[in-house]
């Protein structure tokens, strides 16, 4: 137990897991309630729409993240993450207030989908490396697993609050709820004590620029084998679970939203363990991040063929598990294996990947389900993340059986945060 929880013995940290498990149910209620919205408010369960809504959130990150990565990596990623959270915050509540007047429509979901996605492609790479600075470097793939595992059980209980008060408040009052829960998180940012952060190397402006992730990641096969793990198994399936989830409840299972958010929690319930058993290895190991990869894959397929509402939500917990353990190795490597002074960078390539794949994993998997039903997709998405973790398998011991080098460290200078 002690080595699962290690990265708590930081002060900063434990502000830091404060605020992501508080702002972090908020998220989670905004995002079922924005799912239910679009799809039973708004349209009439038109998973085509809700599709073209998640696309339009993660879209704006294909371009930006390069350059928000190079961001975090030369500016002080706390004011960074200030700004980002005030953002969000203000977001969500100009929804929330045109939710509650009645007056709310589908484009302008749409375009708020959009802004959100742009202020997301800069917290997310901040957000991602920040624990390089709140810990010893020796403890932070733990940090990245319990961050992980944080997030998750804010998952298991948003959906759920979620899914209780959009039948008796309205979803308006959801997005309003997500806006207080920013202030937690700006309140553990402002509470930390800057003298106890850890210095970082910082960009010193001669390791390439915003496209020296980019570069980075094409030089260095083994960190360039995992981001094609991250894009399809994270971004093009993972992200488009919400997607699977919800058809096959409306569609499939004809549950309403207390059951959809009980599935939801019942993905959540299986994050959590699976980050923890993350958090409890000592090391991120490649062989650990395949076996994950492969059984989301299979968990994939169980839950394509279970026969009613009962035996779908038995399989959820699975998906959960490999997911996120899948999730915290593979992000636990590519810290590991990339130089401090080019994380930020190289995150920001491993969340365009993550979050580039959610368009195309929409796009598709919503055309699946319109043409074939919700099995049908379960059963492609399985499909998919069960050969990318062989594919990738293969790939990197076949690097390793050639001794295949990494990427050069850039030129960086280590300063205080």
């Amino acid at each position: 137990m002690r080595v699962m929880f290690r990265a708590l013995a930081h002060r900063n940290y434990r502000l830091w897991i404060a605020g992501l498990f508080i702002s972090g149910i908020g998220t989670w209620m905004q995002m079922t309630a924005q799912d239910w919205t679009v799809l039973t408010v708004l349209t009439d369960q038109d998973a085509g729409a809700l599709s073209v809504v998640i696309a339009l959130q993660t879209a704006p990150q294909l371009l930006l993240l390069p350059i928000s990565g190079y961001v975090s990596d030369r500016i002080p990623r706390r004011r960074l993450l200030i700004g980002t959270q005030i953002a969000m915050g203000l977001l969500a509540v100009t929804l929330g207030c045109l939710l509650l007047g009645g007056v709310a429509e589908y484009w302008q979901v749409c375009v708020l989908a959009a802004v959100t996605g742009v202020v997301q492609a800069f917290d997310s790479p901040a957000r991602n490396t920040f624990g390089n600075e709140l810990v010893h470097p020796e403890i932070l793939p733990n940090a990245i697993a319990l961050g992980g595992a944080t997030f998750n059980l804010a998952r298991l209980v948003g959906p759920a609050i979620a899914g209780l008060l959009i039948g008796v408040v309205g979803p308006g009052w959801i997005f309003i709820a997500n806006a207080v829960t920013f202030v937690a998180m700006l309140t553990g940012l402002g509470l930390m004590r800057a003298h106890e952060f850890h210095p970082v190397q910082r960009d010193d402006g001669r390791s390439g620029g915003w496209l020296g992730g980019i570069r980075y990641v094409l030089r260095d096969r083994r960190v360039l084998a995992l981001i094609v793990m991250v894009f399809l198994v994270v971004g093009f399936v993972g992200n488009s679970i919400t997607l699977l989830i919800i058809t096959a409840a409306t569609k499939e299972f004809d549950l309403g939203a207390a059951g959809f958010g009980l599935l939801t929690s019942c993905i959540a319930a299986g994050s959590i363990v699976g980050a923890l058993f993350a958090a409890a290895r000592r090391s991120p190991r490649p062989r650990v991040l395949l076996a994950a990869a492969l059984g989301f894959g299979i968990a994939l397929l169980l839950a394509a063929v279970m026969p009613t509402a009962e035996t779908f939500a038995l399989s959820m917990p699975l998906v959960g598990f490999f997911l996120m353990a899948a999730m915290a190795t593979v992000n636990a490597l590519v810290q590991t294996w990339t130089p401090p002074g080019m994380r930020g960078r190289v995150i920001g390539v491993y969340m365009l990947a993550w979050m580039g794949g959610a368009p195309l994993g929409a796009l598709s998997f919503g055309a699946v389900v319109e043409a074939a039903g919700p099995r049908v997709a379960l059963a492609v998405a399985g499909g998919v993340a069960a050969l990318c973790a062989v594919g990738v398998g293969l790939r990197l011991c076949s690097l390793r059986a050639s001794g295949a080098a990494a990427a050069p460290a850039p030129a960086v200078s280590e300063v205080a945060p």
